[in-house]
């Protein structure tokens, strides 16, 4: 029996990452829609593989708020081949509710 491989070549993947000393909650985003949250280990090699895995050939864009990492989660994704911004946490826009219920759910994507 044959499978056929999924591919999602040309495709953007666009990644939304809260970025914690030990983890990274990851939420990730397809051009058709599909989104998916995850929690994992703070690292650029454990999120591309789990890219390469779960959405193979596709085009990575990753962002995330500065903070306490600085530019070292910027560098290692992008080693990775993951195009990645990173923005100020005040220029990233908020409903009121989202900032009376703070919570880290709501914070990626």
């Amino acid at each position: 029996m044959q499978r056929n491989k999924i591919s999602f070549k040309g495709q953007k993947i666009y990644i939304g990452i809260d970025v914690h000393a030990k983890t990274w909650e990851v939420c990730v985003l397809t051009e058709s829609g599909y989104k998916e949250r995850h929690p994992q280990q703070a690292s650029a090699k454990t999120l591309f593989d789990f890219l390469k895995k779960h959405f193979p050939d596709g085009e990575y864009y990753a962002v995330y708020e500065s903070g306490f990492s600085g530019f070292s989660t910027y560098y290692a994704l992008k080693e990775y081949g993951i195009n990645c911004v990173v923005t100020h946490a005040a220029d990233v826009p908020t409903t009121q509710y989202e900032e009376v219920m703070k919570t880290d759910k709501g914070m990626n994507l």
